[in-house]
């Protein structure tokens, strides 16, 4: 708020010629240095702020250790050659990969014939292999096993039971365990 017509300026503006006088347009400015009245203003504050500063110079304790900010550095010097190196590095790792991968199909793709050779032999490998597992659904037992355990067709009657058990003469009536 400038001075239009003769008025004065108003508080916040003579707080904005202490804190910087250039914030002021020229018209304020000269206002500023003509008028008595708000020049008087602006030295009333300006002297309450000095008063106001040195009370809290003269209350504040003193300081026992000066307080100084580091220098500012760089937190690493060599720190953009380590992100430069690191992603040259990505890409390189990324090309081999992706050459590696094309160069496995490139020269298992020229032995078709021999891929599926071995194919069909792995296929008859695994038919024998079911055949042996089938036979041993049937018979689980080895060749030198297979005569003590009787056929599936023998019938379990008496007379097996009186070969595995002999009994007596009187029937096993009189028999002692």
């Amino acid at each position: 708020m400038s001075t239009d017509n003769g008025s004065h300026l108003d508080q916040g503006r003579i707080i904005a010629s202490i804190v910087d006088e250039r914030e002021l347009a020229v018209l304020e400015r000269e206002h500023l240095l003509a008028c008595p009245e708000c020049s008087a203003a602006r030295s009333r504050l300006a002297a309450r702020l000095e008063g106001m500063g040195r009370d809290a110079k003269r209350h504040t304790p003193p300081f026992r250790k000066r307080i100084v900010l580091p220098e500012e550095r760089p937190a690493w010097p060599l720190a953009w050659v380590t992100q430069w190196s690191m992603g040259v590095a990505a890409a390189v790792a990324t090309v081999l990969i992706v050459a590696a991968v094309l160069l496995k199909m490139w020269f298992t793709a020229g032995f078709g014939d021999i891929q599926g050779m071995e194919l069909a032999r792995e296929a008859e490998h695994d038919r024998a292999l079911l055949a042996e597992v089938r036979a041993l659904e049937e018979n689980p037992l080895p060749a030198a096993y297979q005569e003590m355990v009787p056929e599936p067709e023998l019938a379990l009657d008496d007379d097996f039971f009186e070969y595995i058990i002999p009994l007596d003469g009187d029937g096993g009536q009189n028999r002692t365990i």
